[in-house]
């Protein structure tokens, strides 16, 4: 299993968690057709909804790491040095593809 993967296990595991980014997804989704890249032609607005999702998703996880690291014990801090690394490795449009498509299926469904 890769990073991205592994990272897509735990998020769509916690609730908390997969409601927020499937609401950061539909705030990306709606962001998206007046964005400056979409409206001066750089971006369609399918990738814009995947550039904006991404963008959000990798703050997402860096502020929930951020707040594992004020705990300030060792052996979290070596975990959230391992996590950052491993978070270094993570395809985060792959991520943001995978709730804009989990979010259009909820939406077909309902």
């Amino acid at each position: 299993m890769d990073a991205t993967e592994s990272l897509l296990m735990v998020l769509d595991n916690d609730r908390a968690s997969y409601e927020s980014l499937l609401a950061l997804a539909g705030e990306a989704i709606e962001a998206a057709p007046t964005c400056e890249q979409v409206e001066s032609g750089i971006w369609s607005i399918p990738q814009a909804r995947t550039f904006l999702l991404a963008d959000s998703i990798k703050e997402f996880v860096e502020n929930a790491v951020d707040d594992v690291q004020a705990e300030n014990k060792v052996g979290t801090l070596i975990a959230v040095q391992m996590i950052q690394y491993t978070l270094g490795q993570v395809e985060w449009h792959d991520v943001a593809n995978h709730y804009l498509a989990t979010l259009a299926e909820q939406s077909s469904h309902a």
